[in-house]
């Protein structure tokens, strides 16, 4: 500490001694600017935990474990698609259509046979999609309600594509909504997607509204095909 004191004084003494120290004290203040921006400006929206004021915080360990039972409806110019059912990591099963599906890995089973993913827009509730796009979605605000907490992003039509087709496009108009519900434990219990720009976009419809709910999370046991 003293040789550091003695070689400071003569820093000083020296008639450029204190430009070096001034250029030298905002050299290590822009790599610390930069740090800081790299590590603290992309925020991840699902795996970093969001606040408003001091409470209001959503945790994702039990929603990514992927063991709950779910209901997903996914209506597509007023006609709504209704899939409710269980998972189990891997292993599903659902009703849709008063019929009983199960699902092994990227395989899909009705009455023992494989058959086409009955699912529409599917790729919108995996896991890792959810995870992908909620991490690059700019967050807005957040309304607490009752028992439940309601966390507003926005994401654009060009970052959904990027990230579920790898495609890259120029599409400029509204952005899409994602809306994350947890309930009085922070847990996640609803999400919501407001789709009708990515409609307008692929053409394949007007209007698109997602909503999954999930419950009873590790509560799932063992999923068969044979079993209901």
């Amino acid at each position: 500490m003293k040789n550091l004191l003695e070689k400071y004084d003569q820093l000083i003494k020296h008639p450029k001694g204190k430009a070096l120290l001034f250029f030298g004290f905002y050299a290590l203040f822009f790599l610390f600017v930069i740090y800081f921006i790299q590590t603290m400006g992309h925020k991840d929206a699902l795996l970093q935990e969001y606040e408003k004021g001091d409470q209001s915080i959503f945790h994702t360990n039990s929603f990514l474990s992927g063991n709950f039972y779910y209901d997903y409806k996914i209506t597509i110019d007023g006609v709504l698609h209704d899939y409710y059912g269980k998972m189990n990591l891997d292993e599903e099963k659902f009703k849709y259509n008063n019929q009983d599906y199960y699902k092994n890995g990227n395989d899909y089973y009705l009455n023992n046979n494989i058959v086409d993913n009955p699912f529409y827009f599917r790729e919108f509730i995996e896991l890792s999609s959810i995870n992908s796009l909620m991490n690059q979605a700019s967050f807005q605000d957040a309304n607490e309600l009752d028992s439940y907490i309601d966390y507003q992003f926005l994401i654009s039509v060009n970052t959904i594509n990027q990230l579920l087709y790898n495609i890259d496009s120029d599409y400029d108009d509204i952005p899409c909504e994602i809306i994350v519900r947890t309930n009085s434990s922070g847990e996640i219990s609803k999400i919501t997607y407001l789709l009708d720009s990515y409609c307008n976009y692929t053409e394949k419809c007007n209007t698109l509204k997602i909503e999954a709910s999930y419950e009873l999370y590790g509560e799932v046991k063992e999923i068969k095909k044979d079993n209901a």
